[in-house]
């Protein structure tokens, strides 16, 4: 190690590492680490890879002396933030921007079939990910700060959706029907313009459509109360002549999985295939859309329990944070 030029702090770190009882290769282990952040001080000159920067901070986490879960969780975080740096092509620490971290900390949670806003535990785990980024790099010995340091982030309340625009709707359709004149992506849209949930989408059959009220029955969910709600203008008329077709026959309008789970999933996907044809965020659910409509039977009547009846939602606190304009997130 004779040689090698420690910062104050990694001098810190590796005394304390030879008060433990390490082993040879802990030891060399730790060495070699540390020659590794004195051999990127001095080729930086100031502005740091990424590459680099987020391999000596896992490096630094992997040998650090914290709670093995703390640890992996954080890591693991990590490297959802190095893939959305990647995703926005930037090179060097000083590059990041708070426009990347923002998109960090906007990334849906869960699996992609059933994937939801973070609530306000995973922005927290996000926050602290960038924390411990930009602090280990400032104790190795790097100047480098978070365009969020000084930023206090809102989040939206778990229960309301992303909220898409007029020009977003707009797209939506016109790729729905552009993919099919009345199939799956088009009666998805129409059946979620028309309140349903990704669920009574899913379990919607053709005899729930009542043609002389062109309305439809939905069922509803355990969150969701049963109602009966007009047809959206848009596909209303292709919807009942689509029913009329059947000749009487009941069956599904949107898919034939007889499982519940899959049959949620195949409405998720073809949602999702409208916003990705679209070039929109991937961030929109069926409830962005479902609140989009809310948000115009609300303004076309000014009644929270009428709104709350469209949408099943018995829970007017949860009706208010979606629709009124002094509690709306987007």
């Amino acid at each position: 190690m004779d040689g090698v030029l420690f910062t104050p702090a990694t001098q810190r770190c590796y005394a304390i590492s030879t008060l433990f009882d390490y082993g040879a290769l802990e030891r060399t282990r730790w060495a070699q680490y540390y020659v590794r952040v004195a051999e990127v001080l001095r080729v930086s000159d100031g502005d740091l890879p990424v590459a680099e920067a987020f391999g000596l901070v896992q490096n630094h986490l992997a040998l650090s002396f914290g709670s093995q879960q703390h640890v992996t969780n954080q890591r693991a975080q990590l490297r959802r933030l190095e893939f959305v740096v990647g995703e926005f092509g930037v090179s060097t620490v000083g590059g990041i921007t708070e426009e990347v971290l923002l998109s960090f900390f906007d990334r849906p949670v869960g699996r992609a079939t059933r994937s939801s806003n973070p609530t306000l535990s995973a922005l927290r785990q996000r926050k602290m990910a960038i924390e411990t980024f930009y602090r280990t790099l400032r104790n190795l010995g790097f100047r480098v700060y978070s365009p969020l340091s000084d930023l206090r982030l809102s989040h939206p309340p778990r229960t309301v959706p992303l909220l898409p625009t007029d020009g977003d709707v707009q797209t939506m359709k016109d790729v729905a029907t552009t993919l099919t004149d009345i199939g799956t992506p088009a009666l998805v849209l129409e059946l979620a313009l028309s309140g349903a949930s990704n669920f009574e989408i899913s379990q919607s059959m053709s005899h729930d459509v009542l043609v002389g009220e062109t309305s439809i029955v939905l069922h509803g969910s355990p969150k969701v109360d049963r109602r009966v709600n007009p047809l959206d203008d848009w596909l209303a008329e292709r919807v009942l002549r689509l029913v009329a077709s059947l000749g009487g026959e009941n069956r599904r309008l949107v898919t034939t999985a007889s499982d519940q789970i899959a049959a949620a999933a195949s409405v998720s996907n073809a949602f999702r295939r409208i916003c990705r044809l679209g070039g929109l965020r991937e961030k929109y659910t069926i409830d962005s859309v479902r609140r989009w409509k809310a948000i115009k039977e609300y303004e076309a009547t000014n009644n929270l329990l009428t709104t709350s009846a469209y949408l099943g939602r018995p829970n007017l606190e949860i009706v208010a944070n979606w629709v009124l304009p002094e509690r709306r997130h987007s």
